[in-house]
């Protein structure tokens, strides 16, 4: 993603409920002035856990949480409205 991209987000921008995308629109009314140059687009993203730090990334594989087993879990999680809690 772009930088004026990522910016603009809104909280109803990001779809984690069984899709797993991000939808990046071109917005007029940012209070940051961000703005999406290239148009509106969707992202499809992983369904594993992405870790954003050097730590987070080590917990991850510490703890196996992308493992085959767990991501089909919290995929079904997902579809019966268990994941993400509320």
């Amino acid at each position: 993603m772009r930088i004026g991209e990522v910016l603009g987000l809104r909280h109803e921008d990001i779809h984690s409920r069984g899709v797993n995308e991000i939808q990046v629109t071109n917005r007029l009314d940012n209070v940051n002035d961000a703005r999406a140059k290239t148009g509106d687009r969707i992202i499809h993203v992983s369904k594993e856990i992405i870790g954003i730090t050097a730590c987070g990334r080590a917990t991850i594989v510490a703890l196996r949480l992308n493992n085959n087993l767990a991501v089909i879990v919290r995929k079904n999680w997902v579809q019966a409205g268990w994941h993400p809690p509320d």
